[in-house]
């Protein structure tokens, strides 16, 4: 596992809020209403100003803040997010069956 640290600042809270939402409005995130009710909430209760999310207002923040870091690294504008390779081992072993 690699830890990779994060620091809140104000710069780095709007980028975070700011990828969500553009994952959001494009569709790239499907949650189940079931599994992720407070998420659901927290999304539809959401209120920021100039991109600093509003925790008085928003109900389930740090279901929010736990999502906006987690898609930290994903992005559709790929030249300000670092991106990563998700092939598992055993990728590539299928990947080397199939090519003999």
């Amino acid at each position: 596992m690699t830890v990779i640290p994060v620091n809140f600042n104000t710069a780095s809270k709007k980028e975070m809020l700011l990828n969500l939402k553009e994952l959001l409005d494009a569709g790239l995130i499907a949650l189940n209403p079931e599994k992720h009710a407070s998420l659901i909430l927290a999304l539809r209760t959401a209120t920021a100003t100039e991109m600093i999310l509003d925790k008085d207002v928003t109900t389930s923040n740090d279901v929010l803040d736990a999502m906006t870091l987690a898609c930290k690294r994903i992005s559709i504008n790929r030249q300000r997010t670092q991106q990563f390779d998700f092939k598992t081992p055993t990728d590539d072993k299928c990947n080397s069956s199939t090519s003999s």
